[in-house]
């Protein structure tokens, strides 16, 4: 008795410390990233004076509200991102010294309490906090209350409550409907009804929004690339160059002095001018090893996590086709097996391209031509853009381990509450969304890799064939023009 007392007691005491020590785990996690997503809003935050809307110490405290609302879901955002390779990388780790004592804290209890929070931290904060800090922002008053933080923020649970109310209704009709149309199938009524329905829409939207994004993304970071990194070009040509592009700037701005023409687009063909040359200064000032050994690197690092990308999803919709169903044996454990055949070196190809993958989202996001006048300007984006922006990046994050479940990118399936979604296990859900992202993605590669070809063809075949050039090469007309034809330029 004494000796099974005694063994009880251990068990509690195990159980207590190991949820303290998660706890605490997840509270240094919170306030560190609550720090630096605090340091970025504020970076790029307007300040209170620029805004139209600021007029006292009243919007001073909504706007420090809003702000710390932003923060929080900004670092809900990039702990969904970070939490993905930092628990591939842990488990490799503990296969690599699993009788370590300094590595015992971590267990698959943390990963899943992790996981668990981060999914509550996402639908708290784009279901209530984000929402509550726009109409907060925008809020006046009740009508006929005493003007006050009071009356804004009865306002904003007011409209809060609305919107609440509003979506659970839609959701529950469109519950409704589903039900009915799928009467003679086994579907699990307990995902048809709001709630769940509610977040299922949710994350298929940020799904499908990476799906988009994504393959955008994956071809701009190519031409990012040239812009971070110098391209390796002919130094004769580019002083030639150089020379040319300051001469023609010398004249824009004698015409502009003297008041010839259209003073709009002499300004607008000034600023394109300036972009060339500040671009070509610093390719002269670019060092030998800059654009001899970084920028071939950098590209051919690029270009193997692309086509790594594009056969891991190949070989996912291979294994769809031949009936090996729509999930892959998955990691139930931390510690017990890798989640790649090849082992540790597998595992880093995986956090690798996953890391790729985020990047090419976020990136696609802010190119997409709906979106891409949501990015942030440091220092001058006002609070409703913030929050926009937080919105999307919400998104994005959430949909992150959905996204390479699906897309077949790792064996990892500790994502708690965020793997319990039936979509997931629908063969033909999965391949069809496999298909669009891989069609996508080719198509836009390709798309991206032969315009150079056929802007240099049309340029060859312009004077060759002007009787039958608007009938058979309609793309001729969208050749590359030179930045001037206005030969009065260089009269000067």
């Amino acid at each position: 008795m004494d000796s099974g007392a005694a063994l009880q007691d251990e068990e509690r005491q195990r159980v207590f410390y190991d949820r303290i020590r998660e706890w605490i785990v997840s509270m240094l996690m919170v306030v560190l990233l609550y720090l630096v997503s605090y340091w970025i809003v504020a970076r790029y935050k307007k300040s209170r004076h620029r805004e139209e809307c600021y007029s006292g110490d009243e919007d001073a405290l909504v706007y420090r509200i809003s702000t710390w609302l932003c923060s929080f879901a900004l670092c809900v955002s990039v702990g969904s991102v970070l939490l993905l390779p930092l628990s591939i990388l842990t488990n490799e780790v503990l296969l690599l010294q699993p009788h370590s004592h300094y590595l015992r804290w971590i267990n698959t209890s943390l990963i899943r309490g992790l996981w668990n929070q981060v999914f509550l931290g996402c639908n708290l904060s784009l279901f209530l906090l984000l929402p509550f800090a726009y109409f907060f922002v925008e809020s006046e008053g009740m009508a006929g209350w005493r003007k006050g933080l009071v009356s804004r923020v009865c306002e904003t649970v007011i409209l809060l409550g609305l919107l609440a109310a509003m979506a659970l209704v839609l959701t529950w009709l469109f519950s409704a409907l589903l039900l009915s149309l799928l009467a003679d199938y086994e579907v699990s009524s307990r995902w048809l009804s709001p709630l769940p329905l509610l977040y299922t829409l949710v994350s298929m939207l940020g799904v499908l929004l990476m799906a988009l994004c994504t393959p955008v993304g994956i071809s701009r970071l190519f031409s990012l690339l040239g812009h971070l990194i110098t391209k390796p070009k002919l130094r004769g040509v580019v002083q030639d160059e150089l020379v040319s592009v300051r001469m023609e700037e010398a004249a824009l701005q004698r015409r502009l002095k003297l008041g010839c023409g259209g003073q709009q687009s002499l300004a607008d063909l000034l600023e394109k001018v300036k972009e060339k040359r500040l671009e070509l200064e610093r390719h002269v000032r670019s060092s030998q090893w800059e654009r001899r050994v970084a920028y071939p690197l950098a590209f051919l690092l690029l270009l193997a996590s692309t086509c790594l990308a594009l056969l891991m999803v190949a070989c996912n919709l291979l294994s769809l086709c031949l009936g090996l169903g729509a999930d892959p044996p998955s990691l139930e454990a931390l510690g017990q097996a890798s989640v790649s055949y090849l082992g540790p070196l597998g595992a880093l190809l995986q956090v690798t391209i996953i890391v790729y993958v985020v990047c090419a989202g976020v990136v696609g996001l802010y190119s997409t031509p709906p979106l891409s006048h949501l990015l942030p300007t440091p220092g001058d984006t006002s609070m409703t853009k913030l929050i926009g922006n937080c919105i999307l990046l919400l998104l994005l994050s959430s949909a992150l381990p959905l996204l390479t479940k699906t897309l077949g990118l790792t064996r990892f399936n500790l994502f708690g509450w965020f793997g319990q979604l039936t979509w997931l296990g629908n063969a033909w859900v999965v391949f069809v969304y496999n298909a669009i992202f891989f069609s996508l993605t080719l198509l836009i590669l390709c798309k991206h890799l032969t315009s150079a070809v056929l802007h240099e063809a049309a340029a060859l075949l312009r004077p060759r064939l002007p009787a039958f050039r608007p009938r058979l090469f309609p793309f001729l007309r969208r050749a590359h023009k030179p930045l001037s034809h206005d030969k009065s330029l260089h009269m000067d």
